[in-house]
């Protein structure tokens, strides 16, 4: 019953966007003709969540072409690192990634956004290099990236009346880094202070002067965001 009446909510969202297109009489040709993937079907039994978000959202896709592909039902899956599609026929779809530019996801019950950058980025941190996508959390001058990744760190076996299951323990692990303009990535190795020095070794004296002038303790993100607003008056 329950994944009917998610069908039928899916089935309204999609019939909401082609009524506005008809009441605006702006009738746009397919948009899912220009995304393009295979068929995901992997799964991994496990506690924890193999994905950013476990309902579909309605997001959007940029293309490194410069289309926009809008209005889609979207997962991101930090497991893998992959961006899954839910296509009109219900197939759940692993977008190529070199294919996409960004994508943005809604929570429709915070009314949030999520916005996700393809990134290149060569660091041990994730285990060496290559495009990943993640997440921004802040823009300007220098930008504030999250990796949102999520890693399997053990494993948990269950006895059941026949046989054993053994499940895989996933939990978020998010990498902090910081985007410079000329595209070099300085990963923040904790919520520290100190990630910021070892970061910006020639301008540590003055980052932490500034630190200790706003009072700044990072405990959560909306305080490394202060924290980078910080950097850019101290590096540029």
């Amino acid at each position: 019953m329950k994944i009917l009446f998610s069908i039928i909510a899916m089935l309204a969202l999609w019939g909401n966007v082609q009524a506005t297109d008809l009441k605006n009489n702006n009738i746009q040709p397919d948009p899912q003709a220009r995304l393009a993937g295979e068929i995901f079907v992997f799964s991994i039994v496990s506690h924890g969540s193999q994905y950013f978000n476990d309902e579909w959202y309605l997001g959007d896709v940029t293309l490194r072409s410069g289309e926009v592909v809008e209005d889609q039902m979207l997962k991101y899956n930090g497991y893998l690192d992959e961006l899954i599609w839910l296509n009109t026929s219900f197939q759940n779809i692993k977008v190529d990634k070199n294919l996409v530019a960004e994508f943005n996801i809604s929570d429709p019950h915070t009314q949030e956004t999520f916005v996700f950058r393809n990134v290149l980025l060569n660091s041990l941190s994730i285990g060496g290099s290559g495009h990943i996508f993640a997440e921004q959390l802040y823009e300007n001058d220098i930008s504030l990236m999250t990796f949102r990744r999520i890693l399997k760190t053990g494993e948990r076996t269950e006895n059941r009346t026949k046989s054993v299951i053994s499940r895989a323990i996933l939990k978020p692990d998010p990498v902090y880094f910081i985007l410079m303009p000329d595209g070099n990535a300085n990963i923040l190795s904790n919520l520290s202070r100190r990630s910021f020095y070892r970061a910006f070794p020639d301008h540590k004296d003055e980052i932490r002067s500034m630190f200790r002038q706003n009072q700044l303790r990072l405990r959560n993100e909306r305080d490394l965001i202060e924290a980078v607003k910080i950097i850019e008056k101290v590096v540029f």
